[in-house]
């Protein structure tokens, strides 16, 4: 089974991607410098972590609430 989760930022390790690919054996890990960047991924993505933009919450379906 895969895993994908992004990485966004501001707090995002240049570390973190094959650290988190060696813990969890079969994750997909994408790490972003600008989250408008991950728009394309975000649908489809398991996780994300950092600042997640409007637009890219959008795309996905998912709405947080304010």
């Amino acid at each position: 089974m895969s895993f994908k989760i992004l990485l966004l930022p501001p707090d995002v390790d240049a570390s973190w991607p094959e650290k988190i690919r060696q813990a969890v054996p079969g994750a997909v890990v994408k790490a972003f410098g600008d989250p408008k960047d991950a728009l394309a991924d975000i649908a489809d993505a398991d996780a994300a972590y950092g600042t997640v933009p409007h637009a890219a919450e959008q795309r996905c379906g998912h709405e947080h609430a304010r």
